[in-house]
């Protein structure tokens, strides 16, 4: 995914702060997330959004299963978490951003809608 300069420079700003309050648990997680972090405009629609947030939650559930060293696991059984969690997460990241319900301004207007 990609954010603008104003976003990511800010959250670079936030994590420094962050480690100076000893919150390093903090300042670890979003500097990780920011190194994935392509700096740019993208066309990035709802649908990739939600296929974007589904594919990461199956890499959390991955690490789970890598951490208790499974030698086999029932993925429809863990795709019904995981589809519940990635609707959750995206869900309650947009509340907490006060953008639920709302489309980003990336999405391609349908048709007879203004621009």
């Amino acid at each position: 995914m990609k954010i603008n300069n104003v976003l990511y420079n800010k959250l670079c700003l936030q994590v420094e702060e962050a480690k100076e309050q000893d919150l390093t648990k903090l300042a670890s997680g979003v500097e990780n997330a920011l190194n994935d972090v392509v700096d740019g405009k993208t066309d990035y629609n709802n649908g990739k959004l939600e296929a974007h947030v589904y594919e990461n939650i199956w890499k959390i559930a991955f690490n789970i299963l890598g951490y208790h060293d499974l030698e086999s696991a029932d993925i429809q059984k863990l795709d019904e978490v995981v589809i519940s969690l990635a609707s959750t997460v995206l869900s309650n990241i947009e509340q907490a951003i006060d953008k639920e319900n709302e489309f980003s301004p990336h999405e391609e207007p349908v048709f007879g809608e203004k621009q």
